[in-house]
Formats: C-alpha cells, structure tokens, sequence
C-alpha cells in the first residue's frame, strides 16, 4: 500500500491566502492509495506547474463562469498538472521510469489510467523536460494555436499583447516576433520592471499600464 500527502483546499481566501490559524486556505492531508487496474499508472510528481490561473479557481465569491475549467471545491486536492515519473504499471503504453504529463495535483503520489496522461519524452537539444510546463505545454500552445489558428497573425500584423509578462502573455510576445515575424509586437504590463523584461523577449515596445 502506498501513502501520499495532499495539500487540500480549507478554506476559500477572500484576500491573500492564509497560512496557518482557524482560516488556514491549505491543509495537509495523508491518504492510501488503491492497487493498481488495469490499464492504471502509479505516479510520483517531480514538477508541479504554479500558475495565476489557480488563483481564481480557489478564490471566494468567483463566478464559476468566470472560469474555463470549475472551481477547486472546499476539501479537494489543489488542482495542478504535474511532470511526473511512473513508479509502477499495468499499461501497455508506459512502463516504470517514463516520464508523463497529468493533473495530480499538489501530491506526491498519484493512480492514473493511460487516457489521463501525456507522454514526456525526451527534448532534442538536451532541453529540460520542465518545458514542457511551459513552451511546450498548455501556455506555449495557447499563445501559439491562439495566434496562428484563432485570428491568424500575420508577418505583417501589428500585435499587441495584453499581460505580457505573464506566462501565455511572454510565449505570445515571443511568437509573435520570432516565429511569425510581424513588423510590430508592442506588449503590456504592470510595472516598469516588467516593461524592461518583457521588451528583453523581443517586444518592440511595452506599455507601463499600472
């Protein structure tokens, strides 16, 4: 039998999440695991993606509409996707030792079918297999596919770039530079410093718009 802790949504904040005390927003909870079904994959997380998105999903008073995947209910498993090694299997897919993609969450451990996981391989270059948390993961291909697929960017577009330095906002400021070419990419952000930053990546210009 396998153990694994949990950190657990307490209680929803209503401002800056509380770390210990009656409104603690997080718990740690440990928890056995069942045996492995067919066609399942037990799962050690290696890296967690932390990314803004998961603020609203555990925010008090949010509209669920607001959000395109439902809230984190009161006593579930914070919500994440996580790079991770597979430590046992009965798929025919993935043996131990691969590397997989899935929501596990903020665990350690996890029992996954084959369906609920994306293959991890290895990146040409030597690249760490964290990118694929990022460029080549659901931010990477948001800016990409949302770009090139949703309004069909062009070299010769002027694009702007809304929260451009955060995580999708940064991928598109470079994709829209590097990899399309177009004439113009101004970005916006929150602070000088992130202005300077974001025109490190390639913006021609970034709007301070605090």
């Amino acid at each position: 039998m396998v153990k694994t802790r949990e950190w657990i949504l307490a209680s929803k904040p209503v401002d800056l999440p509380q770390l210990d005390g009656p409104n603690q927003t997080f718990s740690l909870q440990e928890k056995d695991l069942p045996e492995l079904k067919d066609d399942e994959m037990l799962v050690k997380a290696t890296y967690l993606s932390n990314d803004q998105a998961q603020r609203g999903w555990i925010s008090k008073g949010i509209a669920p509409e607001r959000l395109y995947v439902p809230p984190v209910e009161d006593g579930a498993v914070m919500r994440a996707r996580g790079l991770c090694e597979v430590v046992e299997s009965t798929s025919s897919q993935y043996k131990k030792g691969d590397a997989v993609i899935t929501n596990i969450g903020w665990a350690e451990y996890g029992i996954f079918s084959t369906k609920e996981c994306q293959s991890a391989p290895d990146i040409p270059g030597g690249y760490s297999k964290t990118h694929y948390m990022g460029a080549l993961g659901l931010t990477g291909l948001t800016a990409y596919f949302g770009l090139t697929e949703n309004i069909e960017t062009k070299a010769s577009d002027v694009v702007v770039v809304s929260g451009a330095a955060g995580a999708t906002g940064m991928m598109a400021v470079q994709i829209a530079k590097n990899i399309i070419g177009c004439k113009k990419v101004i970005g916006m952000a929150g602070t000088d410093e992130k202005c300077k930053w974001v025109e490190s990546l390639g913006a021609d210009l970034c709007l301070n718009c605090e």
